[in-house]
């Protein structure tokens, strides 16, 4: 069975609006997947210990210009709240983590996770969401560091428009250049039309640079209506920054859509591929996209017909144009995508499949002409919307992955593999 949450907005708050629910035959056997791997791994994906604490949750990768590996978590406070950490990976284990921020306002919320960003000369960026004061109201903290993490500044906020409404679901990026569109920004999902009931009630997205303090400059409208609760992702090319989003049109067709961002302005949004995927509500499940020169990569999960894929489309323009998407799942799939592009060429990508009554974190290789490697699985994964989004990086010959381990009556953790390539 696949369980599709679908989620809609009444009156600023999400509502659930139910489930879709899809069978399959399908059954996989994880043998069977170990004896195809050898194309793309030296061996199977070997578990590591995790820096983070009994309790963590909601974990993301990054890596450096240098190839260093770095993870960030929220973990429980003793006495309420949540505390935001992280940690670099050296030769064969985690560094001793380091704070980012804490307190009892921290969001911790499975889907829109806060994330840790480093540009190409070392200042780390770092953003997380705090509760506001209505009962939907919750806004985005952004602070950076000169030293490593060692220091912090003071926590600002990007948006300014003061309203009690939803600000999140935010992706970092690096333009390149030197002029005013180029350096460190980032994009959220911004409702602050839907605190407004003499507006239409769009859920937009955003943008602003950040400048080598810290701080946030003019907010941009990348696109004036947006699927409500699906993650952004966003990547450089070598000639401006490409973000992938989940767009929604009039009559409700949700796809996955993208905006180029050169020379300090947006494209119109434009879809990867028409999926015509109409669904009365945020299917809580959005895209992952790679870029490497011209060349990019975008993964996403659709539903129509009720029938779930993870798709993978390529553009060799910079995300002006895509050719048409591959199918990525081995039949039966949760989506919850993550895609990374490898110096030959190929994409990485990772989804859920379920099968039966398992789920796995699940990943295969993709050849820019659309030949499929053989899928490999990672790991188990909890099925639940809890588990969030697994997480996959590439360092070297090195594949990090990162995802919420989630087990009836015991508290969460964050379980980490790695595997490496041999090529």
């Amino acid at each position: 069975m696949v369980w599709l949450n679908v989620m809609n907005f009444q009156n600023g708050s999400r509502v659930a609006l139910g489930l879709i629910i899809v069978s399959s035959a399908l059954v996989v056997h994880a043998a069977t997947e170990l004896t195809q791997s050898g194309a793309l791994l030296s061996g199977a994906f070997a578990p590591m210990i995790s820096p983070a604490s009994v309790g963590a949750a909601e974990p993301r990768l990054t890596v450096d210009v240098t190839g260093r590996v770095y993870l960030s978590w929220l973990e429980p406070l003793g006495g309420g709240g949540s505390s935001f950490r992280f940690s670099a990976l050296g030769s064969n284990q985690w560094g001793t983590p380091r704070t980012i921020g804490e307190g009892p306002k921290l969001l911790a919320n499975s889907a829109d996770f806060p994330a840790l960003f480093i540009t190409k000369d070392g200042m780390m960026a770092a953003h997380w969401l705090e509760r506001g004061q209505g009962r939907a109201s919750y806004g985005i903290k952004l602070r950076t560091s000169r030293d490593q993490g060692r220091t912090w500044t003071d926590a600002v906020t990007p948006h300014r428009d003061g309203t009690a409404s939803e600000h999140g679901f935010v992706s970092f990026f690096e333009a390149p250049g030197t002029g005013p569109g180029a350096g460190l920004g980032l994009v959220w999902l911004d409702g602050r039309e839907m605190a407004n009931p003499s507006t239409s009630a769009e859920m937009t997205l955003r943008s602003a640079m950040v400048s080598a303090t810290g701080e946030p400059g003019e907010e941009l409208v990348v696109d004036g209506r947006v699927c409500d609760c699906c993650q952004t992702s966003a990547a450089a090319t070598d000639a401006g920054v490409v973000v992938a989003y989940r767009d929604r049109s009039e009559n409700e067709i949700r796809d996955i859509y993208v905006a180029r961002f050169e020379e300090g302005r947006w494209s119109t949004g434009a879809p990867v591929y028409a999926d015509n995927w109409e669904i009365n509500g945020c299917p809580v499940n959005g895209p992952a996209i790679a870029a490497r020169g011209q060349s990019v990569a975008v993964a996403w999960f659709v539903g129509v017909n009720d029938t779930p894929k993870t798709q993978l489309a390529f553009s060799t323009d910079g995300g002006r144009t895509f050719g048409a998407p591959v199918r990525i799942d081995s039949g039966t799939t949760l989506g919850r995508v993550g895609v990374t592009l490898l110096a030959d060429g190929h994409a990485l990508v990772s989804w859920i499949d379920d099968v039966g009554a398992k789920a796995r974190v699940m990943v295969r290789d993709v050849a820019p002409d659309g030949t499929l490697g053989s899928p490999v699985t990672i790991g188990p994964i909890s099925g639940a919307r809890t588990s969030g989004f697994p997480q996959l990086v590439v360092s070297g010959q090195r594949v990090v992955a990162a995802w919420t381990h989630v087990q009836r009556g015991a508290p969460t953790r964050i379980s980490i593999a790695t595997a490496m390539l041999l090529r």
